[in-house]
């Protein structure tokens, strides 16, 4: 069974994340479906760095499986890797331990670690691992700052910090946001964590705020919660026109995500359109305590559809035009065997 992106038609023939590479292409953004958490492997088409921005999960995910090599497809040949975490809630970083391990990747000789909040946010566990896996090469991220990982001149990793704007006790609103940005090319896509309440309201009222949440792409904050999270000033902040949105398919506790927040997507950003073929998006209808099943045409894609499948979103950064997004669905116990 081949792994077949319903969207875009200039990408209906290809079958494999890897043919999406062009000779223009920049940097690669992939979404794997973590279940209930996030997690984004980035790799730069120049040079062999590779940024990982959170990884983890609640329950059960596909990375059980001890066959890995779907993930060594992304770090065998990668000699610098970067550690991004948002912030210390552990469905965003408690996998990547059982990643980097040297079978996976083999060749990294550079490692460094930039982490939202503060060290006592983290598992002692975690932080010793990382301690020891980064030669204690950790920074915890304060203020506004410009990261270069990849060897391209033209991209930028913008971050920003709750901490200066709005101090808080939560992990979520004392988390760190991400830009991907590139000079030369159409799109830009910002990285939320779990990012809510005043420091998420501060954000999108502040014009330093408003200028950094803005962009063509958007990791929907909080698995797309909508009672803390993902207000309307926020969306109209960052104005996307596309949306990713990472969660497990029909969570019982937390019920991400929910159609009030996809909602507010359509009436407060400039979110585009794709067809002749819909997809699936399934949410919560929080006014009818209900799981809803959407057929929609519209840029919001998700990592758990539908119970049958789960989905990888790649997205390809190009000089001179709009970044092109796969979307690539199989069955979960399946999901590893198809990529290599």
């Amino acid at each position: 069974m081949s792994l077949t992106p319903v969207f875009k038609p200039q990408l209906q023939e290809i079958t494999r994340v890897q043919t999406l590479q062009g000779w223009q292409d920049l940097v690669e953004v992939h979404t794997l479906p973590i279940g209930q958490g996030d997690c984004n492997i980035i790799t730069c088409n120049k040079g062999n760095n590779v940024i990982l921005f959170d990884c983890g999960s609640i329950g059960a995910n596909f990375l059980k499986n001890e066959d890995f090599k779907f993930l060594k497809s992304y770090f065998e040949k990668a000699t610098f890797l970067a550690i991004l975490i948002s912030h210390g809630d552990r469905d965003h970083y408690n996998q990547i331990q059982k990643i980097l391990t040297p079978s996976v990747t083999p060749n990294i000789q550079t490692i460094v670690a930039i982490l939202g909040g503060i060290r006592s946010d983290y598992t002692v566990k975690f932080m010793k691992f990382l301690d020891k896996l980064t030669a204690e090469n950790i920074v915890f991220h304060k203020g506004l700052a410009v990261g270069k990982f990849c060897e391209d001149s033209t991209i930028y990793f913008d971050f920003i910090d709750a901490k200066t704007e709005h101090p808080n006790t939560d992990k979520n609103q004392m988390g760190m946001l991400m830009k991907l940005t590139c000079k030369g090319c159409e799109s830009s896509l910002l990285f939320a964590g779990d990012m809510e309440g005043k420091a998420a309201k501060h954000f999108a009222t502040q014009k330093v705020g408003r200028m950094f949440l803005s962009a063509t792409h958007y990791k929907m904050a909080h698995h797309g919660a909508s009672n803390k999270a993902n207000y309307e000033q926020w969306l109209k902040a960052v104005s996307p026109v596309e949306v990713h949105v990472s969660h497990k398919f029909k969570h019982g506790s937390f019920r991400h995500p929910r159609c009030e927040a996809y909602y507010r997507i359509l009436e407060n950003c400039p979110i585009g359109t794709d067809g002749p073929q819909s997809h699936k998006f399934t949410c919560y209808e929080t006014s009818e305590k209900r799981w809803k099943e959407n057929d929609i045409w519209y840029r919001v894609y998700s990592t758990a559809p539908v119970k049958e499948k789960v989905c990888l979103i790649s997205l390809v950064f190009s000089r001179g035009s709009e970044a092109r997004t796969g979307y690539y669905c199989a069955q979960p116990e399946r999901f590893l065997s198809q990529q290599g």
